[in-house]
């Protein structure tokens, strides 16, 4: 069965990027048929186990290619500008 839900996965940026789970079911059975625990890679994981073995067990290196950029970070208004001026960490380089 090939699942064609997405994860979607907020950086450090505010950008969020959508990830298909199947990436994840795949690398997390290919791990289970290396070690010989078919019981395990027969089982669908559940939406807990696919977050946690792509945190745990997963790279960004092993799905960026898959990676498609979902949306990004809302353009700040004027508002949050001047609060940013106003109350920014600033300082003088040369």
């Amino acid at each position: 069965m090939n699942d064609t839900r997405r994860m979607l996965v907020e950086m450090p940026d505010g950008s969020t990027w959508a990830i298909p789970v199947q990436v994840v079911i795949d690398n997390r059975l290919a791990f289970y048929r290396r070690e010989g625990t078919a019981e395990a890679s027969d089982e669908q994981p559940g939406d807990y186990d696919i977050r946690d073995w792509a945190a745990g067990n997963m790279d960004w290196s092993d799905v960026r290619d898959k990676a498609v950029l979902f949306s990004l970070r809302p353009p700040m208004t004027p508002s949050e500008w001047q609060e940013g001026w106003v109350n920014g960490k600033k300082r003088i380089v040369s």
